[in-house]
């Protein structure tokens, strides 16, 4: 959507979509992708909505760390 959209529009990494989202609000960055819900909970009004490369795709998010590491007693 972006490379169609918005080509000459530059990639910067956040935390998370609503890490994004509150950026935007700070005034250090111009616009963000988020969801509704970072959007009202910092006080943005979307520019555009449904942007998705599929229709009912998914996110998934996983957490990866190490072993935790066993204590002899």
């Amino acid at each position: 959507w972006m490379g169609e959209n918005l080509p000459e529009a530059a990639w910067e990494s956040a935390a998370s979509n609503a890490d994004g989202a509150r950026l935007v609000q700070e005034g250090r960055y111009d616009a963000a992708f988020a969801g509704e819900f970072a959007a009202a909970t910092y006080g943005l009004e979307p520019l555009v909505t449904d942007i998705h490369d599929a229709e009912n795709a998914e996110t998934r998010f996983v957490l990866v760390g190490r072993p935790a590491r066993r204590i002899l007693l």
